[in-house]
């Protein structure tokens, strides 16, 4: 595997004076190692780049980094509520109406009450229920967790 890196690169860079070691490292004596690896990290920013296209984020927004979600109704015969749809929708209003920098907020949304998105430890916990609407009619909701942490006294309340 290392040898088919080397061989790739001296395919792009080609410098006789670099030969792969019986470790598989190159050696470190000539100069052209720097420009080596800066070739390696703009293939790496470019796969970011790619990946951000397919809306895979290599560098996803506070938001985005503190959601997580069960897999809801979709895939799950326990759930009641659809997950990853409001999930996605809940970051996207986040990104909106907070500013860019925010602190960081865990938001974990679950379908049923099993908890497999550990709604009890996020700052945000929402967990799928059903619910009564004006006109009787039965309905998605959540019941929305504050404050969620590890400890037994973590002043946690549920609305």
């Amino acid at each position: 595997m290392k040898n088919d890196i080397f061989n790739y690169i001296t395919l792009i860079y080609p410098c006789p004076s670099i030969s792969p070691r019986v470790q598989g490292n190159l050696s470190k004596q000539d100069p052209s190692i720097a420009l080596i690896a800066s070739l390696i990290l703009v293939g790496i920013f470019t796969l970011a780049e790619g990946l951000s296209e397919i809306g895979l984020e290599v560098y996803p927004s506070e938001f985005l980094r503190g959601t997580m979600a069960c897999t809801g109704v979709e895939f799950c015969k326990l759930a009641i509520t659809n997950t990853k749809d409001r999930a996605t929708a809940l970051v996207a209003e986040l990104e909106i109406r907070m500013p860019v920098n925010a602190i960081p907020l865990a938001v974990h949304v679950n379908g049923c009450p099993n908890s497999c998105a550990q709604i009890q430890v996020a700052d945000i916990g929402l967990k799928g229920i059903r619910a009564p609407d004006a006109d009787g009619n039965d309905i998605e909701a959540f019941q929305i967790h504050l404050g969620g942490r590890l400890a037994q006294d973590s002043g946690r309340r549920c609305i």
